[in-house]
């Protein structure tokens, strides 16, 4: 049997209109995806940084508030209060910031320690307050961490009473 081609309609390609709209199409859908791509980039970079911040700078109150509360007396004489840079010559340990790469360090007597490491002091001011019966030390500290657009910077704050003095 033979098929009649007249009742088939003519094959035809594509138009140039219809091949124009799905090309503008599959390019707003690339320009989309690569825009969301960047974004959640940008939103990741952003917390890793403020993560870094927040890890360093929790560590490090927590370790200078925990050496105040353990002390006795405060080594008036070597520590440099109410100024940027602080020092803090307490219990036996000294807290400072590391001038090379702007670390908040601890030495102990048998050496010094960062405590933060990928974060850098810019700011750290101790302030001592002593009356005959307590004697109480409060920090202000400010670490940087990031570049560029993704340079943050955050404050910390803390405070404790020395250890027999409450």
């Amino acid at each position: 049997m033979k098929k009649n081609r007249a009742c088939l309609p003519a094959r035809q390609g594509f138009s140039l209109i219809e091949v124009v709209v799905y090309l503008a199409l599959i390019a707003v859908v690339g320009v989309v995806t690569v825009e969301s791509v960047f974004a959640v980039y940008k939103s990741y970079a952003r917390l890793r940084v403020e993560r870094r911040i927040m890890l360093n700078g929790d560590t490090a109150m927590e370790t200078i508030i925990r050496s105040v509360r353990e002390a006795t007396s405060t080594d008036a004489a070597g520590s440099v209060f109410g100024t940027n840079p602080g020092v803090l010559k307490i219990g036996g340990k000294t807290f400072s910031i590391n001038s090379s790469d702007g670390a908040l360090q601890v030495d102990d007597g048998l050496g010094n320690a960062d405590i933060t490491i990928d974060a850098a002091v810019t700011n750290l001011v101790f302030y001592r307050q002593a009356t005959t019966t307590s004697e109480i030390i409060k920090i202000e500290m400010t670490l940087s961490a990031g570049q560029g657009s993704f340079n943050k910077t955050r404050n910390f704050f803390g405070s404790a009473v020395l250890r027999g003095k409450y």
